[in-house]
């Protein structure tokens, strides 16, 4: 593993953290019902948060990992829901759609507050 390059297992990390924050506001509301946007993107920024610590460097894997952990749920969510009732989630591609207009912007937010609070928390290294 080089300097900048996030390791598979890291980047497994981040995909699970944005599945799992996602997972939370999403899976646990009845199906007409979706989820809190607020709290959907509250733990979206912590998953974003936690995928910048995890990966250090660079941006496009911790945000594009979470992004696709909050894709994951809905995906997982629809499946099982689909097979109790083949028609529940005729419109599942626009609640993956809400996935990324959340999963993104959420996941680039916590990230942006990673990379602060490491230039805060990290002497700089250049002479």
């Amino acid at each position: 593993m080089s300097g900048t390059a996030a390791s598979r297992a890291q980047v497994a990390i981040c995909a699970i953290a944005g599945l799992v924050a996602s997972g939370l506001a999403y899976w646990p509301p009845a199906y007409p019902k979706g989820p809190s946007m607020e709290l959907w993107f509250a733990l979206g920024v912590l998953a974003g948060l936690v995928s910048g610590w995890v990966i250090r460097a660079g941006w496009r894997a911790p945000w594009f990992s979470v992004t696709a952990g909050f894709v994951l749920a809905v995906m997982i969510r629809v499946g099982v829901e689909v097979t109790r009732g083949p028609t529940s989630h005729n419109l599942w591609p626009f609640e993956v759609g809400l996935a990324l207009v959340w999963g993104l912007p959420s996941s680039i937010a916590g990230l942006a507050l990673a990379r602060l609070a490491q230039r805060i928390l990290t002497p700089d290294q250049a002479s």
